[in-house]
């Protein structure tokens, strides 16, 4: 594990094995353990994790953010968000929270209080069905079937089925894990969190990346539910482990002229009924200042709320990240060549293409 530059909290190894270190006086920590997925043996990148919309370190492993007490956002991020929980952390103590990657390619993760079960698939079961189905026609000329089957169409018939069984059970076993996976992420999924906004004061509910379950209005109100999710891609075949313009600022929201709390996860807004104004400011990867750039024209986005109503506005951001010459080279140090990734504050040019559905 290594450490973003500059870190926003002080960091802690914490090894598996090890007693945990102490804290400072005065303050709390979050500790993430991020682990591959049990059995797999493909290269699975690095993930980024960061508090409070600040990216922190990056690797396999465990490791403590030491935080002042109070409410705080966790992320755990690759090219999308994979995790986010939102967490209370009192003096003195150590929040525990678990990451496993899912077990099925380019599947997000799972993120949660420990200890986290793992999720996903992998294609051993087509493999070990298409051995099965290979055994079984080697074998079958000596059972006497075909003998007794005679000519076609019986024989087809038997083959076909055979073919089908290969096929049927291991779609059948993927469905099936699918099912429980669904299950476990919303058993690990945390129970709405009312959060305020610092400057407007006004209220809404984090609901994290999967929510376990939705509030429901207040009498004479409706609400908005937003689910924020972005893809996010680096030119040059960047890593996004340790890059410092992998990890997107958070979109900032307005409802009505009113700053609202947003993160990239679900979130749940209430609201009178009637007509009401969402804008939304992307981020455009300039480093910390986390400022909106007026070259990015804001999502403007009308929607009416009835009485009783849950309105959903996904927001999915496509995000494409080109950093420019003057910002990548390559540095000639005997037979070695290094790259020099940019840092926080370099200018980039960021690209969107953003998809907005209502429901």
């Amino acid at each position: 594990m290594e450490s973003f530059r500059d870190p926003t909290y002080p960091l802690m190894r914490w090894p598996d094995r090890w007693s945990r270190p102490p804290l400072p006086h005065g303050f709390g920590g979050i500790a993430v353990r991020t682990r591959r997925a049990r059995g797999i043996r493909r290269h699975e990148p690095d993930r980024n994790i960061g508090v409070n919309g600040r990216p922190l370190w990056h690797g396999w492993g465990r490791m403590i953010a030491v935080v002042p007490p109070g409410e705080h956002l966790v992320e755990v991020r690759e090219k999308a968000v994979e995790g986010a929980s939102w967490v209370s952390v009192r003096t003195g103590e150590v929040v525990e929270l678990d990451y496993v990657a899912s077990r099925t390619p380019g599947a997000h993760g799972l993120l949660g209080r420990r200890p986290v079960r793992g999720i996903g698939t992998t294609k051993r079961s087509w493999v070990f069905s298409a051995a099965a189905l290979l055994v079984a026609f080697a074998v079958l000329p000596f059972t006497g079937l075909p003998e007794t089957l005679g000519r076609p169409p019986r024989f087809t018939f038997l083959v076909a089925g055979m073919i089908a069984i290969a096929c049927l059970a291991p779609w059948a076993w993927e469905r099936r894990r699918r099912r429980a996976d669904r299950r476990i992420r919303i058993d690990a999924a945390d129970e709405a969190r009312l959060v305020t906004d610092a400057v407007s004061r006004q209220p809404a509910s984090f609901l994290g990346t999967t929510p376990r379950s939705i509030p429901a209005p207040a009498e004479g109100l409706g609400c908005l539910l937003i689910a924020f999710q972005y893809r996010h891609t680096l030119a040059e075949d960047l890593p996004h482990a340790g890059n410092a313009h992998s990890w997107l600022a958070d979109p900032r929201l307005w409802i009505d002229g009113r700053s609202r709390p947003a993160s990239w996860a679900t979130w749940w807004y209430e609201l009178t009924p009637g007509r009401h104004e969402v804008e939304v400011w992307l981020p455009t990867g300039e480093g910390r200042s986390g400022e909106p750039d007026d070259r990015i024209t804001p999502l403007t986005v009308p929607v009416r709320v009835a009485e009783g109503d849950i309105r959903l506005l996904a927001i999915e951001v496509d995000t494409h990240t080109r950093l420019g010459a003057t910002q990548l080279n390559l540095v000639e140090d005997g037979s070695t060549r290094t790259l020099r990734r940019p840092a926080f504050g370099e200018r980039v040019d960021v690209s969107h293409q953003i998809s907005v559905r209502t429901r």
